[in-house]
């Protein structure tokens, strides 16, 4: 089993790693408002990314094997979606709450990468139009500074960059 489906399967991060680091599933799901803010590596583990974290280098990145066999176990994809939805909450995003939108500034904007980067990985098709609304409607409002960069000769959002990158990962992989 990979280390990140052991994860899932409630086995602690240190066991996995050779680490004193004793958090589960479990107890990343039930985060208080306080340790999703305070705690800085648990997403790498809870969305799992090919792209190696610039910030903690010691948690793996995913494999593409390991992507497909997460989307086909029904007990991760139960935990990612769980997570999905509970950081969209806590984010002011789902449903909408212009007061904590200003959480997406700094750290959490990256985790905001990473969220659409795992939903589209895994296919997670119930939160995909969801997302995509949701860049678009915070890259309009003006209510936070965006990172731009470049994609395809187009100046865009750094979101949507991630987003269509891993769509094109999706459909690379569908078409092989």
């Amino acid at each position: 089993m990979s280390q990140f489906l052991s994860f899932f399967y409630n086995i602690s991060i240190g066991e996995i790693c050779h680490s004193n680091d004793t958090r589960t599933v479990n107890q990343i799901i039930e985060y208080s408002e306080e340790d999703l803010e305070s705690d800085h590596s648990f997403i790498q583990w809870i969305l799992p990314s090919p792209r190696k974290s610039q910030y903690n280098l010691t948690i793996p990145s995913i494999s593409y094997d390991e992507i497909k066999s997460i989307r086909d176990d029904k007990r991760v994809i139960f935990y990612i979606d769980l997570f999905v939805n509970k950081i969209l909450t806590y984010w002011g995003l789902n449903p909408w709450n212009i007061n904590k939108i200003y959480l997406l500034s700094g750290h959490n904007g990256l985790r905001f990468s990473r969220l659409i980067e795992s939903v589209i990985l895994f296919q997670r098709v119930e939160f995909i139009p969801i997302i995509f609304h949701l860049i678009n409607r915070i890259c309009n409002s003006n209510l936070l500074h965006i990172s731009y960069g470049i994609y395809k000769n187009q100046h865009l959002p750094l979101w949507k960059i991630r987003y269509l990158e891993s769509l094109k990962i999706v459909n690379n992989d569908i078409s092989e």
